[in-house]
């Protein structure tokens, strides 16, 4: 599939497996990549606390991490991911 599938929807399926090309239990590597998805969020809170309502912010949170955080990260520590493939190491986010 072009943009994926619903394979790991709701986390089914990821305490019972290792992520891609590493030892690592796939579930704490979901929880890895999330801190980094938090850790964003929060640097967003800072430039907009009190110039928005806190509803429109969680809608924009949601929305930036579904259209802009998760592509990019899929891109760079995906299996199949594009920088990946071109052999770019990153890790911890840096």
């Amino acid at each position: 599939a072009f943009i994926g599938d619903f394979s790991y929807a709701f986390l089914n399926g990821l305490d019972k497996q290792l992520w891609p090309d590493t030892g690592i239990p796939a579930l704490l590597f979901m929880v890895f990549q999330m801190t980094f998805a938090i850790i964003g969020a929060a640097i967003i809170s800072g430039s907009v606390v009190e110039r928005i309502r806190f509803s429109a912010y969680v809608i924009f949170v949601a929305l930036w991490l579904v259209l802009v955080y998760a592509p990019v990260c899929h891109w760079v520590w995906g299996p199949g991911g594009w920088i990946d493939g071109l052999g770019a190491k990153d890790f911890a986010g840096g």
